[in-house]
């Protein structure tokens, strides 16, 4: 059976002969009433918050619920987000070697190509080293026979005195 203050203070005790004094168990009660009701207004109080407090705990689980899922589907987005970067850079790495490789062998044919190219070019120029030098030669050939030719004719067209006395200097000598 619950009492409440009210309870107390309203009780009333049958009288006896040589019984408890009535003003002292009224002034008891009294007491009595005001400490029970300071106490049930408290334990009314913390009851309330209690109930507050189940709420908010509840809420709190709620939302540690709320986080904890929140921060699964992170971790798991994260680790899909890195394995898909690493995958990606897996595929780029690739490509850039694939690239990096086609790169070098394009150059590979390229400085073989020009190597083709060069030694042509020292064949050709060493041809027309040849070509010039026998072109050069013959000129010079030429030009040695035109002045044997000159002096002959020179020779040739000299007055005849001057011819004779050539020819006794040379007779003498």
């Amino acid at each position: 059976m619950r009492i409440t203050p009210l309870d107390i203070r309203k009780r009333v005790f049958s009288k006896g002969f040589r019984g408890y004094s009535p003003e002292e168990v009224d002034e008891f009660m009294h007491t009595i009433a005001d400490e029970y009701n300071r106490i049930y207004t408290e334990f009314k109080s913390l009851k309330t918050d209690n109930v507050k407090f189940e709420e908010q705990v509840k809420e709190f689980k709620e939302m540690e619920k709320s986080l904890k899922q929140a921060l699964l589907s992170a971790q798991k987005a994260g680790g899909e987000l890195r394995n898909n970067a690493e995958r990606e850079a897996q595929i780029i790495i690739k490509e850039a070697e694939l690239n990096a490789e086609k790169i070098v062998e394009s150059a590979k044919d390229e400085a073989k190509e020009l190597l083709k190219h060069i030694k042509i070019l020292k064949q050709k120029k060493k041809m027309i080293r040849l070509d010039l030098r026998s072109l050069l030669e013959s000129y010079i050939e030429s030009l040695d026979l035109r002045e044997e030719d000159d002096r002959k004719i020179v020779k040739n067209k000299k007055p005849l005195l001057e011819r004779k006395k050539d020819e006794s200097k040379s007779d003498t000598a």
